[in-house]
């Protein structure tokens, strides 16, 4: 956890709380945070259901692996919705995922990565492939990108609204428990 030292940290607050179990669904947190983040930027993008049943559609379960299977979801999404409207594609072009860590200090987080996923080639991740995941890592995001903050908890994820930035991680020990994430 040593790759976390210096990483950037962030005062947050956690204003609506993701869905565990919905819709006959089960481990929905990670696609319902994401779901409350992109509502706030674009009040038009899809309610949760409709979410849930393009990407979901005859699976109970809507657990979200990040490294195997959100990029290939991510593609049906971006299908889907210029196939809708053509103005989806410069907005999604432009999302950049920014998750994070829990500090010790509950109102606090370190950032783990932004992940640019229009950088991730979703068929090299099905063959295998993480070159593209790992290009798409960063800890900086241009101004021109539309940030969807979430973090990770133990076992669960929820949408933050970071506050202000507040340094950097200068000790390990600060991190939340972090023995139970990886």
């Amino acid at each position: 956890m040593d790759c976390l030292l210096n990483k950037p940290t962030y005062k947050y607050k956690i204003t609506t709380n993701s869905k565990v179990s919905i819709f006959n669904r089960v481990n929905c947190c990670f696609i319902s945070s994401f779901q409350i983040q992109m509502k706030k930027q674009w009040n038009d993008f899809l309610e949760f259901e409709q979410l849930l049943d393009l990407l979901y559609l005859d699976e109970i379960n809507a657990y979200t692996n990040f490294a195997d299977d959100f990029p290939v979801k991510w593609n049906i999404l971006k299908k889907y919705l210029i196939s809708t409207n053509l103005i989806w594609e410069s907005r999604l072009n432009s999302v950049v995922l920014r998750i994070c860590l829990p500090l010790n200090n509950d109102s606090k987080c370190v950032l783990l990565d932004c992940i640019d996923i229009n950088i991730i080639n979703c068929q090299e991740i099905t063959d295998g492939n993480y070159d593209s995941l790992e290009a798409s890592f960063s800890d900086t995001v241009s101004d021109d990108k539309v940030i969807i903050n979430i973090i990770q908890l133990y076992n669960h994820f929820e949408p933050i609204d970071i506050i202000e930035s507040v340094g950097v991680l200068n000790d390990i020990s600060e991190l939340s428990n972090i023995k139970h994430f990886f």
